[in-house]
């Protein structure tokens, strides 16, 4: 039956790869799998991860800590931080080929200590993704950098946690001055440039990480609503394709699984998708359902003496590549490293 999943999975896979130019790291598990649940496990992720579709927000691959540690109250209460890096395959004209992210989240000021029930704690947290494809010299070459922000206040308890702020979201182009394509050396050498900034309020939701099916899972979603959208574009285009200034907001959810192997090893996977919604999508190519955001891994994790390292396989989809000052969807696989706090 794996056997069959697997090869209409990959075989669905390679059918829209290109007819479509389209994060648990905080518990540990009490549960024990053995080597056959591990590979059956991973292959049908992998399976499910090439069907799911992927996304592009730098926050996409971290899940930090801060609602459910319990501390001393004050300021600068703690700080967290992390990187990851991924090579991919079959997004648009590979503009997804690297992506290099780094984190932090800082608590400016936590309220209670460690015996409240009632967690009250503040985050200011940030984000940076570089997008690269291969067509230079070194097969390295840098095209975009997105930045996300948050300043947030939590509340939370045994079992849930809630958060309210605000974010901050923008796109900028890097060595942009190849033209409108750089397959093509002898495209016009003019600059394509795209700016995208997202700004507004946000809540989120969550449980506790709880146990089911052997693993520990965590769930969580939220709401963004934007009162700043803006997607400014060079050269001016009259009408605008799938512009962003008409994206509202955003609803998004995300969950993950973790199974213990060892004291130091856990299989662990994870799954995002967020959608936007739009007063006008004026000339956008169709993103079937509906134009999303999504993402799904499977992870080997190791836990060090003061950090971990994760082995990470995913594939995700975007509606909109941004690489582009026309809307692409954008769908690829790919094979990471990611490092961050022990777990």
């Amino acid at each position: 039956m794996l056997a069959d999943n697997l090869a209409n999975g990959v075989e669905r896979f390679i059918l829209i790869r290109r007819s479509i130019p389209y994060e648990l790291s905080t518990t540990t598990v009490d549960s024990r799998m053995n080597i056959n649940q591990c590979i059956s496990l991973a292959l049908t992720t992998i399976v499910v991860s090439a069907t799911v579709h992927g996304q592009v927000r730098p926050s996409r691959t971290w899940w930090h800590t801060a609602d459910w540690q319990r501390m001393q109250a004050g300021p600068m209460a703690s700080v967290q931080g992390g990187a990851d890096v991924a090579r991919s395959s079959g997004s648009t004209y590979e503009e997804q080929a690297w992506q290099f992210r780094t984190h932090v989240i800082i608590e400016p000021y936590r309220f209670t200590d460690s015996t409240a029930d009632l967690q009250i704690t503040t985050t200011i947290s940030a984000h940076q993704e570089l997008t690269a494809n291969p067509f230079n010299d070194i097969s390295f070459n840098p095209r975009t950098m997105r930045w996300e922000e948050y300043v947030q206040v939590h509340l939370s308890t045994a079992s849930w946690t809630m958060r309210a702020g605000w974010l901050h979201r923008c796109k900028h182009d890097i060595d942009n001055i190849d033209g409108p394509s750089e397959l093509n050396p002898l495209s016009p050498q003019s600059a394509a440039q795209r700016t995208i900034i997202l700004s507004g309020p946000t809540i989120s939701a969550g449980l506790a990480p709880f146990p089911f099916l052997g693993a520990l899972c965590r769930v969580e979603g939220g709401a963004e609503l934007f009162v700043l959208a803006s997607d400014y574009r060079r050269p001016a285009q009259s009408q605008p394709i799938g512009s962003w200034k008409a994206m509202q907001g955003a609803v998004w959810g995300r969950g993950a699984a973790a199974w213990s192997l060892t004291d130091r090893l856990r299989l662990q996977t994870m799954y995002y998708l967020s959608a936007p919604w739009f007063s006008d999508r004026i000339g956008a190519p169709q993103d079937w359902p509906l134009p999303h955001e999504a993402r799904a891994e499977v992870s080997l994790e190791v836990n060090g003496t003061a950090a971990s390292m994760a082995l990470v396989l995913h594939a995700e989809h975007t509606f909109d590549e941004l690489a582009f000052l026309d809307a692409r969807p954008s769908t690829y696989v790919g094979i990471g490293l990611r490092f961050g706090p022990r777990w």
